[in-house]
């Protein structure tokens, strides 16, 4: 008869032993990486770079650069602080692994307590302090480039756009109106910040980032199964409109087939690859759609780099740019007032600015009624 062999205690040993070294290498390089960013100190030299725009380095020098040594010092706070907290704790790291590995197994000893340590990290550097860090730096970065592109437009950085424009946009059809009130089975959450509004010219306009997501609830979790992210416009339109109009990026997942609105073929075929756009009204969508506009559009896509939806409803054209990307936070393990970070959020705010005039919003050809 055969016998199945028994492990062994030293395998079980080193087994569990292994466990805790796991963890510890993952934890210790977390805590290296939050000790070597507290350490980081900007220097002159780094700023003195060419710039292919130099409106940016003139705004960048003038109005950014003063603020740094501030705003430095305040992510150095944060990082210190962290430190400070889960410092008293990394003996846990070590001995932790191993009483869960000897329950757990070998990998998923160590995979739960350097998850565990992970996310302790990561409360410890967003709680302590972290609030007004990016207060401040909102204020004194993304403010100000604002305000040197349009004195005129103003800021909210924790406003946002309203989920009842979010609806009435008809853009977000595969969440809006489908699993509205299907609680407790599913659950629509909408959040968003950095509101930013105005008028250029004529032309009264708001946006700001938005992140809408569908979560599907069961007896053991809760989890996304659909998300947007992104840039979230509510555009006065230059024509009144009655009918229900939307393009959507070719391919991207929507459920107009699901409305009374049809599919509309226009007459730019380039425009037909790039969007699928579907209205409640033929006619009046040939009428809005013009071949200037369409050129828009594409152009305006193009510039992004993102897909784009765009829906105009009531005499308001709604804009939808999918970032999957959050702008105008501030880094906390990298300094947040380098060349490189500014100029991604100036590009963003100025191509934004750019889009009343791309879309040709301003050329009110047409009167609203």
């Amino acid at each position: 008869m055969c016998k199945t062999k028994k492990k062994g205690g030293g395998s079980l040993f080193a087994s569990i032993l292994l466990s805790g070294l796991i963890a510890s290498v993952i934890s210790a390089g977390v805590y290296w990486r939050l000790n070597h960013a507290s350490r980081e100190v900007w220097k002159e030299e780094d700023f003195q770079k060419t710039s292919d725009d130099d409106a940016f380095l003139v705004v960048f020098r003038r109005d950014i650069l003063p603020q740094s040594a501030d705003i430095n010092a305040l992510r150095l706070g944060v990082l210190e602080k962290a430190k400070k907290s889960i410092f008293p704790w990394l003996w846990l790291v070590f001995f932790c692994p191993i009483l869960l590995g000897s329950y757990l197994g070998l990998f998923l000893g160590a995979a739960a307590f350097s998850l565990s340590f992970v996310l302790y990290c990561l409360y410890a550097m967003t709680s302590l302090g972290y609030d007004e860090y990016k207060a401040h730096y909102k204020k004194n970065v993304v403010e100000r480039l604002l305000q040197s592109i349009d004195g005129s437009l103003f800021y909210r950085p924790e406003s946002s756009i309203s989920e009842d424009n979010v609806k009435k946009s008809n853009i977000f059809t595969d969440i809006y109106p489908s699993y509205e009130n299907r609680e407790p089975r599913f659950t629509i959450k909408l959040s968003g910040e950095d509101c930013f509004f105005g008028s250029i010219g004529k032309t009264v306009f708001s946006f700001s980032e938005i992140y809408l997501s569908l979560e599907k609830v069961t007896l053991r979790n809760q989890r996304s199964i659909k998300d947007h992210h992104g840039i979230f416009f509510v555009v006065d339109f230059n024509k009144h409109t009655s009918a229900v109009t939307v393009g959507m990026s070719s391919g991207q997942e929507h459920k107009m087939k699901n409305t009374n609105a049809t599919l509309v073929e226009l007459e730019d075929p380039v425009f037909n690859d790039v969007f699928d756009v579907y209205s409640t009204d033929q006619i009046e969508a040939r009428y809005i759609l013009t071949p200037a506009f369409m050129k828009s559009c594409l152009d305006f896509q193009q510039l992004t780099g993102y897909q784009i939806s765009f829906s105009l409803v009531s005499g308001q054209l709604f804009l939808f740019i999918d970032t999957q990307y959050n702008f105008f936070e501030p880094e906390l393990l990298v300094n947040p007032v380098s060349y490189t970070e500014v100029k991604l959020c100036f590009d963003m705010i100025q191509l934004i600015h750019k889009m009343v005039d791309v879309l040709s919003l301003n050329t009110r050809i047409w009167t609203k009624t």
